[in-house]
Order: C-alpha cells, then sequence, then structure tokens
C-alpha cells in the first residue's frame, strides 16, 4: 500500500513545483480530517476483532495440516499488520505526523508489507488451487516442507519490498503545525507507485488465468463437486480487486500530476482526483475487516465461530449482554444446526433424485437447483428466530 501521501491535501503547500499556480485544498483537507480518522477507526475494530477471531479459531478447531488453512492463517496475519498502521494515519490526518522518523519508517514498513504479503498470499492461494484442479498429482499437497517454502518466500518478498519504501521515507516539517511523513524525493515516490501498481496487475493476470484453467477443468470433468474452497479464494480476490483496482488507478492518474503532465496539472483535476482519492483509499483499506466474513459465511467457520463464545460462558458466564445472546444463537447454533442439517438432507434427495431418477429436471435446471436452496435458508432463518 503506498500511503506516500496521507495528507494528500497538502501536496500544493511544500511541492516547490506548484510554487507559481497554488491550488487551494482546503475543502478536501476538512474532509479527510472528519471522514477518514473515523471510517479508520471503524475498520480498525473490526478487522481486529474478526481476524484475531480467525487465527484463534483456526488455531484451537481447524486443522493446520491443510495448506488452505495455512494461507488463510497467514492471510489474517498480513491484514493484522496492515491493521496496525491505521490508527497512525488516522492521527495523521487529524495531528499531522507526529511520529517521528523512526515511526514514519515503521508504519510505513508495516503497511506496505501488509499490502504485498496480502497480494502475493491471495496469489499463492490461487495457485495452490489451480494445482490441485488442474495439476492433481502434483507434489504440492504431499510435501508439507514444499508447501511452507513458498508461505516463507511471501513474508521475505514482503519484508523486502516494504523496506523500499520505508527506508527513503523521512520527516518534512514546514512549519511547526505542518509535519509530514514522506518520501525523500519525488523519484522513489513514483517508483513505489509503480511497483505497487506492476505488483497488482501481475497478480491480476495470474488469478485470472488460474480461474479460468479451473473453470475448464470443472466443466471439462463435470465434476459435481462445490470446490467451496475455490469458491471462497474467488470471492476473497473478488472484493481484494474491487477494492484495490480503483485505488491503483487514482495512484497512477495522480503519479502524471507529479509528472507535470497536462491535464493532471490543472486545479481542478487536481482536486477531482483528491476527492477519488479518498473514496478508492477508504474502500481499498477495508478489505482487511471484509476477509473474516468470507471465512465465516462461505466456509464452515460460520458454525465453530460460536464455539468460542461457548467456551468463555462456560467458564465466565455469558458476559457479551443480551443482543450477544441473541445474535450468537440466532446466527451461530440455531440458523446453522438447523441449515446445516437440512442442506445434509436435501443433498441425501439431490443424490437419490441424481441415481433413481437420472432424467429429472434438478441436475439441468440451474434455477430448479437453486430454489430448494433459496428456500432452506429463509426457513432456516425463521426457526432461528423462533429460538
Amino acid at each position: 500500500m503506498t500511503d506516500e501521501n496521507a495528507s494528500g491535501a497538502y501536496d500544493y503547500e511544500y511541492d516547490p513545483d506548484y510554487e507559481d499556480q497554488i491550488c487551494n485544498k482546503e475543502d478536501v483537507l476538512k474532509v479527510g480530517s472528519i471522514l477518514i480518522p473515523i471510517f479508520f477507526t471503524l475498520v480498525v475494530v473490526l478487522s481486529c476483532i474478526g481476524n484475531i477471531l480467525v487465527l484463534i479459531v483456526l488455531a484451537l478447531y481447524e486443522s493446520l495440516r491443510s495448506l488452505t488453512n495455512v494461507l488463510i492463517l497467514n492471510l489474517a496475519l498480513s491484514d493484522l499488520l496492515f491493521t496496525f498502521g491505521l490508527p497512525f494515519w488516522a492521527s495523521y490526518y487529524i495531528w499531522g505526523w507526529t511520529f517521528g522518523d523512526a515511526g514514519c519508517k515503521a508504519v510505513k514498513f508495516v503497511f506496505y508489507a501488509g499490502f504485498y504479503s496480502s497480494v502475493l498470499f491471495l496469489t499463492l492461494m490461487t495457485v495452490q488451487r489451480y494445482m490441485a484442479v488442474v495439476h492433481p498429482l502434483s507434489d504440492w499437497e504431499r510435501c508439507r516442507g514444499f508447501s511452507i517454502a513458498p508461505i516463507i518466500i511471501v513474508w521475505m518478498l514482503s519484508g523486502a519490498g516494504a523496506l523500499l519504501g520505508s527506508h527513503r521515507s523521512k520527516v518534512i516539517q514546514e512549519s511547526p503545525k505542518n509535519t509530514y511523513c514522506e518520501y525523500d524525493s519525488i523519484q522513489v515516490k513514483l517508483c513505489i507507485v509503480y511497483l505497487q501498481n506492476g505488483i497488482f496487475f501481475i497478480a491480476f493476470l495470474i488469478m485470472g488465468f488460474s480461474y479460468i484453467k479451473m473453470r475448464q477443468m470443472m466443466i471439462k470433468l463435470q465434476t459435481k463437486r462445490k470446490h467451496k474452497t475455490v469458491r471462497l479464494i474467488f470471492y476473497i480476490s473478488s472484493v481484494f480487486f474491487i477494492g484495490w483496482a480503483p485505488y491503483n488507478i487514482v495512484m497512477f492518474l495522480r503519479s502524471l500530476t507529479d509528472l507535470g503532465l497536462y491535464p493532471f496539472t490543472d486545479c481542478h483535476v487536481s482536486i477531482n482526483l483528491e476527492y477519488a482519492f479518498y473514496v478508492c483509499r477508504l474502500l481499498a483499506f477495508s478489505h482487511c475487516c471484509m476477509n473474516p466474513a468470507f471465512y465465516i459465511f462461505v466456509d464452515d467457520l460460520l458454525f465453530t465461530f460460536g464455539l468460542p463464545f461457548w467456551a468463555s460462558y462456560y467458564i465466565l458466564g455469558w458476559t457479551f449482554g443480551d443482543v450477544g445472546c441473541k445474535a450468537v444463537k440466532f446466527v451461530l447454533c440455531h440458523c446453522l444446526f438447523v441449515n446445516s442439517s437440512v442442506l445434509f438432507l436435501t443433498l441425501t434427495v439431490q443424490h437419490y433424485m441424481a441415481v433413481v431418477h437420472p432424467l429429472s429436471d434438478w441436475e439441468r435446471c440451474r434455477g430448479c437447483s437453486i430454489t430448494p436452496i433459496i428456500i432452506i435458508w429463509i426457513l432456516s432463518a425463521a426457526i432461528a428466530l423462533l429460538g
């Protein structure tokens, strides 16, 4: 994540290239100083709660012999790493940079490492599923050492990439009230932006190629398996790219302003880019608190997430309030227990229809197959409300 302009509205104040044509961005600054700290605070709370619960569930209730679970664990760690820098940037928008030169380098390192590792782990998860589906006889799944090696490489590459940006960052103090955490030159800033754009684009190509090949293989084999993990990774990757693609595009366009290319040097265009930058950054930074939601609602972890609450219940009594009691019972117990039971029964009926009545429309009619599933979820929620 390149946050080289956490105070993007300040650019005109200290950049000598704009001394002859100062562009007033005070309105942009006011919006950012109010909206972004509030949003970052919400993201930090949700991300910490969600990702820490993911780590607890994976460590206590899931098998870490599964490569997919190991990758999800590392992705949760990278999301937490990314999250830890957000409070500092929230403070930056309100009071300017107050954490010194060492803090500037450390926070930028954490941000870069979190972003790069998120991209690389998502790419690795996709490649792992690609190997399992398209090349099921490969050694990746069977050789534990070989599966851990790429994870170590991802963290090493993320750390190395983070050092490139953090090492060339420093505190710039224009006045006692205006202190910034920025790069030491415009060339370094542009290199970091284009490095992030390049990594993002390469990851997009790899994931796109892998999903196309997996889809072709599943159609070719006419497999009846759900490929739940493939869907999970697809949803996570989709949210990641929906969030980060606009951000990377805006970052690239802003770099054209630094290069002095028209019309991006026009004041009106520059201000609009700053507003777009704020919106895209809020969208991009929220990805770290969205991943746990997909682990919950797409994977079997949904049911497992209720276990820590009940474990605490038996030790300390119920400490999560009346709303927490209703929510946990509704979402994590009754709804899922009923839903799992009915879905299992439906699965049995589906296999019965496939074997005894192979010419039925269930398998051939997509609408017919989805309708019972929708009904099951509605009935499960209705029954859960009774509890």
